[in-house]
């Protein structure tokens, strides 16, 4: 599961065409397309199981970040000076460093030098995999997607993005692997957190005792390198919005495509708008990233960002004008 002979075949064995392709679908899978994608699930599509695939993308994006910070394993092209760099010549920190039997990990000696570089670009694991799935495979539990097409891509898309990550030497099969993994935790959790149904009612406590752990884990997050206070304020941000609906309703779909896109932009602009502001209100403070201070910052900017998107979609007749019936939570 750490051995690069698989890597090594790919990249021998493939045709010419095969490096864009990898390259391609590798780049899909960078934040700026996440971005866009969630905010038209949400403001373009239906705003409670576009706000559930956004907590599922962030969970997994936190466990991530988790895993490669506590696990500090090496990248497939760290540790063998064989294998090429997407596409491009490899200056390997360890020549010959990768696993020698399918279960074992890189020997220690070459572990160890790679921490010693402080990269801080580890291996394990995937996050390009973790999100791919875990944006596919929520986005079609969600919106109760039952179409064969629809499914087949889901799970065929994550696996595509894995290859992608081999074939370019930045993933061992234990990386993809591990990502598959938490995707489905992450998709297990937010299912478990906030129910399975599509309306204002959802179980409460669960809700709020969730928001309560990510507080609890960013105050302990000094103690703890792997533990992203912002990261988990991100997450509370968004737990904070079903909150917030719970009480005023959630806003009703209008028939307008128009006021689909309207709505679309809007997020996006206001989403640019407070993430710069809120950056910079953080950067002005002088803290490191990783303090504490940056979880109130992250959720106040989600829930911000969002939930103003929405009262100005209302202000702006984008959403229907229709009374709006406050939810009952159990």
């Amino acid at each position: 599961m750490f051995e690069t002979d698989l890597l090594l075949w790919l990249q021998t064995s493939s045709p010419d065409w095969m490096l864009p392709l990898m390259l391609l679908v590798s780049e899909l899978g960078s934040d700026w397309i996440y971005t866009p994608v969630i905010l038209a699930l949400v403001f373009a599509w239906r705003v409670r199981p576009g706000l559930r695939v956004l907590l599922v993308l962030l969970l997994a994006g936190f466990f991530v970040n988790a895993a490669k910070v506590g696990f500090a394993l090496p990248r497939p092209v760290d540790v063998d000076s064989r294998l090429l760099r997407k596409g491009e010549t490899n200056t390997a920190i360890v020549d010959r460093g990768a696993a020698t039997a399918f279960w074992a990990l890189p020997p220690s000696e070459a572990i160890q030098s790679v921490r010693a570089a402080a990269t801080d670009s580890y291996g394990f694991v995937s996050g390009h995999t973790a999100l791919a799935a875990a944006t596919t495979v929520s986005t079609v539990l969600a919106f109760g997607v039952r179409s064969r097409v629809a499914w087949s891509l889901a799970l065929l898309w994550p696996l595509l993005m894995g290859l992608s990550r081999m074939y370019l030497g930045r993933h061992f099969p234990a990386d993809v692997l591990g990502g598959l993994v938490t995707a489905a935790l992450a998709v297990l959790i937010v299912r478990w957190v906030l129910g399975r149904g599509d309306s204002d009612t959802m179980p409460h406590r669960r809700l709020e005792g969730a928001a309560l752990l990510t507080l609890t884990l960013a105050l302990a997050s000094p103690a703890a390198a792997w533990l992203n206070a912002g990261a988990l304020g991100s997450i509370a941000g968004v737990l904070l919005c079903f909150r917030v609906l719970s009480w005023t309703g959630t806003p009703v779909e209008t028939t307008s495509h128009r006021h689909r896109v309207l709505r679309f932009a809007l997020a996006m602009g206001l989403g640019l708008a407070v993430g710069w502001l809120f950056d910079g209100a953080y950067a002005a403070i002088g803290l490191p990233d990783a303090h504490v201070a940056a979880f109130p910052f992250a959720a106040l900017g989600y829930a911000v960002a969002l939930l103003g998107a929405m009262v100005l979609s209302r202000t702006f007749g984008w959403y229907s004008r229709a009374p709006v019936i406050s939810g009952t939570m159990r």
